[in-house]
């Protein structure tokens, strides 16, 4: 783990958790959540107070993979007056096993609320959740897992990506644009061409 960053004379210069130094980087990219590079920032840069300022969201999400495939009516689905958000046969994608898997993400307030919560808990309350909108009988679960993402989404963004040339550092992430693959990819795009002008 990275604790500490420095600056001098055009040079990044790393150290971390376990005392280790690691310099002469030219360029310094942060792909990591806002309030963990705001730790690192410490005021560094002029992009600090928009990074500091940041709220992100907690989100839990249940990943099942089914013995037999099952037809749920809908390839995803957002979901309303519920503790769950989104839910999405992953097997529909393109390129996917044939084998159906769902992917589900809980609303975000009522993780935050729960973000501490044991695990187990967490993942009964879940599924007791996606049976009242699917019908999923335990014995067709081959396989069940639980991610718990402290920093899943952020509020109030502004930017792709930030770049201060004075110092060679850019910041890029999915928070920046949306909590998903696809907001990571465009951040990393845009801080890419940032660089490159």
């Amino acid at each position: 783990q990275i604790t500490k960053i420095d600056f001098n004379a055009r040079k990044w210069t790393l150290r971390s958790s376990d005392n280790r130094e690691f310099y002469d980087f030219d360029y310094l990219i942060m792909a990591i959540p806002a309030p963990q590079a705001a730790i690192l920032l410490a005021g560094q840069t002029r992009h600090y107070q928009f990074v500091k300022d940041i709220k992100m969201q907690a989100c839990f999400t249940l990943m099942i993979g089914l013995t037999q495939a099952i037809d749920i009516g809908f390839d995803a689905a957002f979901v309303n007056n519920s503790i769950l958000s989104w839910i999405a046969n992953n097997s529909s994608k393109i390129g996917r096993p044939a084998n159906m898997s769902l992917v589900i993400n809980a609303d975000n307030d009522w993780s935050e609320q729960h973000i501490d919560e044991d695990i187990e808990v967490v993942k009964h309350e879940m599924l007791t959740a996606l049976n009242e909108i699917i019908e999923l009988p335990e014995q067709n679960i081959g396989h069940i897992d639980m991610q718990r993402w402290r920093y899943a989404n952020a509020t109030d963004r502004k930017e792709f990506s930030l770049y201060d040339e004075q110092l060679n550092l850019g910041i890029c992430g999915d928070w920046l644009v949306a909590g998903k693959g696809e907001g990571a990819f465009i951040s990393g795009m845009d801080l890419f061409s940032k660089i490159s002008a």
